[in-house]
């Protein structure tokens, strides 16, 4: 059976979304929707239907907050 779908925000100036709330998202996700091991992928669009690219930092920084759940 498959999963539940989790979606975050994700980082817009249009929107006024940073890239800390972005990940602040994922937090509370692992907090109150699914546990971090549950969680088999994380998707990121790189390119937003706004014209946001996603910088290679806001990556490193969404990966560090990841690694530590595996």
């Amino acid at each position: 059976m498959p999963g539940h779908v989790y979606r975050a925000l994700y980082p817009s100036e249009i929107y006024e979304v940073t890239v800390d709330d972005a990940i602040n998202s994922i937090e509370r996700i692992f907090k109150n929707n699914a546990a971090p091991q549950d969680i088999a992928a994380i998707i990121i669009e790189p390119v937003q239907g706004e014209g946001h690219r996603a910088k290679f930092a806001e990556y490193i920084k969404l990966g560090k907050r990841c690694k530590p759940r595996g």
